[in-house]
């Protein structure tokens, strides 16, 4: 019998089962996926930390090169699970309804998903004073976390949080 038929593998739920018919035996080894990182980047590549391009929707978002515009396209073209970043370069993000991240889209308590802004100046303006307007709702998403990151690449530019 060849080698490459004496053992097969087989993928069940997030597990690899390996058959080996000579020993007769069945290992289960974890199959751990890997965390994506998607790219948000506005109209301008000023001060930008991650991307190279400006944002459009159009694009992936898997890369530096082809930036999405909105945080939203994101979510709603993959289905984001624990340990995903979503990179939001810096600039000015314009909204007309909120950002919503649903049950759909949530982390697990060992592997949050990330919405991490750069620290050269990342705003969500919502444009709305109403107070029941909001720039990001969490629509029965659990495990999520909004953070800005720390950077050094431009020293002569302040360093500010992420605003909503």
């Amino acid at each position: 019998m060849r080698l490459d038929k004496l053992a097969r593998s087989r993928r069940r739920g997030g597990f690899t089962f390996i058959l080996a018919s000579v020993l007769g035996i069945v290992l289960a080894v974890p199959q751990l996926s890997r965390a994506a990182v998607y790219y948000v980047n506005d109209g301008s590549t000023s001060n930008d930390l991650w991307c190279s391009a400006i944002g459009d929707d159009s694009n992936d978002g898997l890369s530096t090169n082809f930036p999405k515009a909105t945080v939203q396209s994101v979510i709603d073209t993959y289905t984001l699970t624990g340990g995903d970043q979503v990179r939001i370069d810096t600039g000015l993000y314009n909204l007309t309804n909120d950002i919503t991240v649903t049950s759909a889209d949530s982390g697990v308590a060992t592997a949050l998903v990330t919405f991490v802004a750069s620290p050269y100046g990342v705003t969500v303006n919502r444009g709305d004073t109403n107070d029941l307007a909001a720039s990001w709702y969490l629509n029965g998403a659990a495990f999520i976390r909004l953070t800005t990151t720390n950077d050094t690449s431009f020293p002569a530019i302040p360093q500010r949080w992420l605003q909503l």
